[in-house]
């Protein structure tokens, strides 16, 4: 999938620009001419990164860049500031709402390419991060299940299997018998849960997490 891109400027040459330079450079990009119509499309969009042009009609853009930054859809969306004014208080209220960067008018597409590519990235890494800490809590979460249900299952077994060994009635050792399958079937399936934690570590030292995915979802089955 595309990295996403939302250009909102009320100066069209200027959102053209950008949208021809950041579509060669294989991005998406969605257009808005104010903050109004930039904060309508900004959920549809999703977009994971945002270019906000200062002086607008209707809602200007450090209204636009507070509400964004308010929300819980869309705070964690970096923010490019536009604009041409160039004073060190207007880069600092850029900054001060949430802004993670600022470029003044009139710029250089090839400047405006390598800032939007850079805070791509950045935003990549910090997904990823935020994935890996997401997996290695649940992780965490299935080995503490595992420890939880691997005791009482040993003792249940263990029981049952003296059970089988010395109790002389057919049905009583029949019952011991489905229990100690039981107990088996349950013990494989920790097993299989093992495996698959040291696969999902494994895959996330390597950052490769499209194989976490596809590799959880195998695990899973032969679970099942």
């Amino acid at each position: 999938m595309k990295p996403r891109v939302l250009i909102v400027d009320d100066d069209e040459k200027n959102a053209i620009l950008l949208t021809v330079k950041l579509e060669r450079d294989g991005l998406e990009t969605q257009r808005a001419s104010n903050g109004l119509e930039a904060l309508a499309k900004v959920t549809p969009f999703n977009p994971d990164l945002i270019l906000l042009d200062v002086m607008m009609p209707k809602m200007d853009g450090y209204e636009t860049l507070r509400r964004l930054k308010s929300s819980e859809a869309t705070r964690l969306v970096p923010v490019i500031m536009l604009t041409g004014r160039s004073e060190t208080e207007d880069k600092v209220m850029g900054f001060d709402e949430g802004a993670e960067d600022y470029i003044i008018k009139p710029f250089s597409l090839k400047e405006v390419s390598a800032r939007v590519k850079a805070i791509l990235r950045m935003r990549a890494l910090q997904t990823k991060l935020l994935e890996t800490e997401k997996m290695a809590a649940l992780g965490g979460i299935v080995d503490g299940i595992a420890h939880e249900v691997r005791n009482p299952l040993a003792a249940i077994g263990g029981m049952a299997r003296r059970l089988y060994e010395h109790e002389t009635d057919a049905q009583h050792k029949t019952y011991a018998s489905t229990i100690i399958k039981s107990v088996e079937r349950l013990e494989r399936m920790l097993g299989r849960i093992d495996e698959y934690k040291k696969i999902l570590v494994s895959s996330l030292a390597r950052g490769d997490i499209d194989a976490v995915i596809l590799k959880s979802i195998a695990s899973v089955r032969n679970v099942i």
